[in-house]
């Protein structure tokens, strides 16, 4: 069975509240615009009840890449920049933060605001000193920007030493680490300003592979078909009609929607076990065997 499209179920709510339908969700207006923003809505509320959707499973893998040179250079510039005449800068990404080891006087963490082959631009608030290329640097990825898409956790694999990454929360990074210049073979991450940041601070290049569950995308055409499992339509559907049934004032039968769409989630929470128990990579999540279960909406701090 094929999913239904953005137009399909903006048409099909359209239809229940007895409005006319549409022949493109960009051009929509009054109920129509309404309904096709609280098709999204109704996404984002789904994605948040307490359970992993299995279509929403996404892996990757990334390396952290520490780099070593002589010709690197410090530039109190306002913004400040490190610079690299051999331009060997190009794994590291803007916003992340870096760690500076070997040089005469800027030893210390900074936060790249932009990165370049040939210079990492700080933010406004790192302050560095002048001192030009001779001694042999390095810089280390302290952090790693988190993926587009990222929703929750489920685990983190370093590849290269083959164990898994345990994940922490903030203060234990503060109390392990406080002036977070420990280095070594990455054992633990937090989530923490859009990345991820490891304990202690690889000393060399370390690949990981990433397993997470994915945010929904917004729909936005009318071929675009929602993320969420298949199962998840049907209740999708009855939370937008409810919440327009509320929105024209007619709260009895809103609150039958509503009690329906309680029963249609339950339903799709069912059939997402049966999936998700099919699904071999989710087998055994114990810390027995290394593999820490995946972490529901609700045990998440305030940095999420």
């Amino acid at each position: 069975m094929a999913k239904l499209s953005y137009l399909e179920l903006t048409n099909r709510i359209l239809r229940r509240i007895t409005q006319q339908e549409i022949t493109d969700v960009t051009l929509a207006s009054g109920h129509g615009k309404r309904v096709t923003n609280f098709i999204n809505e109704a996404q984002n509320v789904i994605f948040t009840e307490p359970v992993n959707w299995y279509s929403l499973f996404k892996m990757r893998t990334f390396s952290l890449t520490s780099y070593t040179a002589s010709t690197i250079s410090f530039a109190n510039a306002n913004p400040d920049t490190i610079d690299d005449s051999a331009s060997g800068f190009g794994d590291f990404e803007s916003g992340t933060q870096v760690y500076v080891s070997g040089s005469t006087s800027n030893d210390d963490i900074y936060r790249v605001d932009t990165a370049a082959a040939g210079t990492l631009t700080l933010q406004t608030a790192d302050t560095l000193t002048v001192e030009a290329a001779s001694e042999s640097i390095t810089i280390t990825p302290v952090t790693k920007l988190a993926a587009t898409d990222f929703g929750r956790s489920l685990d983190l694999m370093d590849v290269t030493n083959g164990q898994v990454i345990n994940e922490g929360y903030d203060r234990f990074m503060d109390e392990a680490d406080p002036d977070m210049y420990n280095t070594g073979t990455p054992r633990d991450f937090i989530y923490q300003d859009g990345g991820l940041r490891f304990y202690p601070i690889p000393s060399g290049t370390v690949k990981m592979r990433e397993r997470y569950w994915k945010i929904p995308d917004t729909l936005s055409a009318n071929a675009n078909t929602s993320d969420l499992p298949i199962e998840c339509e049907q209740a999708i559907i009855y939370w937008v009609w409810g919440e327009m049934l509320q929105y024209l004032n007619s709260f009895e039968k809103a609150d039958r929607i509503f009690q329906k769409y309680a029963l249609l989630i339950e339903k799709a929470k069912m059939a997402n076990d049966r999936q998700i128990s099919r699904m071999h990579v989710f087998e055994a999540n114990t810390n027995r065997r290394g593999v820490h279960p995946p972490m529901l909406p609700v045990e998440y701090g305030g940095h999420y």
